[in-house]
């Protein structure tokens, strides 16, 4: 059996790829190549075959099967398949025990200039890992799992490591999808074109995108993401490094590739270091989004997608975020009517006080509230004695659902049950905060 892995790594196309191969999987094993099925989210991204020979644990952690590649081994024997072909970028970072088991494996690396790759990282990290921090240029670059790779294989008889580089004169067929088809499979025809699989974000997106990070309420960000996706359609490319970090970051890169490629054999490695070396810095843009960007994205969500800009008016206008509210990104809501806030006035009015209280929790207690806690809280609030612990603690739940907090709604709803196990809105709320929370 022949085996093909594919490890990526990460910015290199490997969506496009695993996307491709999925659809054309029938057409796949008619050629004898088996590729297991797996996943794809809303977006079109995926971790691709990494479940098909790896198990978590207790801690979360990925362990290599040996009984699941056994079981991918079989099904590819019983489908009458030569060649087993898995992909995943998360492969790069766990390579040893899938040679170990394998025999006569051909892995296949892609590389993509570090400069770009660096960026993409960034921008992706921001995207979808509730990254707030502004980029950083590296201090160094490094090949080190490339070289790491490469030495594990050649102990491996029967084995071989293919570089392929990333960029579109690189492409064979002009396309990754098609440079990756003649690699696996030349006889294979090649696609039309490449769908833009989990396309970037325009700059002002990006840098809004960053500062809503604050707030990490996942239900918020799949819809953020969703249409910040949209907003994006037809971003140009940009550089967030100064001028100064990115000819240093070349420099290095550039050395760095010409040892590299004096170590590995690859195919117009000399072609793709002039390339390095003639590349040019896209339109830099300093890390800051203006009032004036901040308001003109708004207007766009506010247009097309009130309930978004209803939930993203929740948080800002919350004195439980305030290094949000007072960026550029929440003074900008103060641009918009106040018919258009999302919170009532008799409400806010009503809570003017539990602000104060919100502010308290700025991160969800490690236990159960005490009776003495909720004495000092219901004394600072003035409430009346009439008002018992649980219903205190379901409006407390409720006025955090409104300004957008779902995880500390949870915590203060699962403490009114306490005082209250039986009642009707505390029940059908914790269903659903589980349900947006966990669901």
């Amino acid at each position: 059996m022949r085996i093909l892995i594919h490890v990526g790594p990460g910015k290199t196309g490997s969506s496009a790829i695993q996307q491709s191969l999925l659809r054309r999987a029938p057409e796949l094993l008619r050629h004898g190549i088996y590729y297991p099925p797996h996943i794809l989210d809303k977006n079109g991204v995926s971790s691709g075959n990494v479940d098909a020979v790896f198990s978590t644990d207790a801690s979360g952690s990925l362990i290599f099967s040996h009984e699941k590649a056994s079981g991918l081994l079989e099904q590819a024997k019983h489908k009458g398949a030569n060649t087993l072909l898995l992909s995943s970028e998360a492969f790069i970072a766990r390579f040893e025990p899938i040679l170990a088991f394998f025999e006569c494996v051909k892995v296949i690396f892609y590389l993509r200039n570090p400069m770009e790759c660096a960026e993409s990282l960034y921008n992706q990290s921001v995207k979808r890992h509730f990254n707030c921090s502004k980029i950083t240029a590296p201090s160094e670059v490094s090949f080190s799992r490339l070289y790491k790779l490469r030495d594990t294989i050649k102990g491996k008889p029967g084995s071989a490591l293919t570089v392929r580089l990333f960029g579109n004169q690189f492409f064979k067929g002009g396309s990754i999808v098609n440079d990756f088809l003649s690699v696996i499979a030349p006889e294979l025809s090649p696609e039309a074109s490449d769908k833009v699989v989990n396309p970037s974000y325009s700059f002002s997106a990006l840098e809004f995108k960053r500062w809503f990070n604050l707030v990490p309420i996942n239900v918020l960000h799949y819809q953020l993401d969703d249409f910040l996706q949209r907003y994006s359609k037809t971003t140009k490319k940009f550089s967030l490094y100064s001028i100064p970090q990115y000819e240093e970051f070349k420099t290095l890169t550039i050395a760095a590739l010409a040892e590299l490629f004096k170590n590995i054999q690859v195919e117009s490695g000399e072609a793709f270091l002039q390339n390095v070396k003639q590349s040019e810095q896209a339109e830099t843009f300093k890390q800051q989004l203006s009032e004036a960007q901040a308001i003109q994205l708004l207007e766009t969500v506010n247009k097309y997608d009130k309930q978004l800009f209803v939930k993203l008016e929740q948080v800002v206008t919350s004195n439980a975020h305030p290094q949000l509210r007072e960026s550029e990104v929440g003074k900008a809501f103060n641009y918009f009517s106040p018919k258009s806030s999302a919170i009532p006035r008799a409400w806010r009015l009503m809570f003017r006080n539990k602000r104060s209280v919100a502010d308290r929790f700025n991160r969800l207690p490690d236990q159960s509230l005490s009776d003495e806690q909720i004495k000092g809280f219901r004394r600072r609030l003035k409430l009346t004695a009439r008002l018992d612990n649980g219903l205190f603690l379901r409006e407390l739940a409720l006025f955090h659902e409104q300004i957008g907090n779902l995880e500390m709604a949870y915590y203060f709803m699962r403490e009114a049950r306490r005082y209250r196990p039986n009642g009707k809105l505390i029940l059908s709320k914790l269903r659903e905060f589980a349900d947006q929370l966990y669901g």
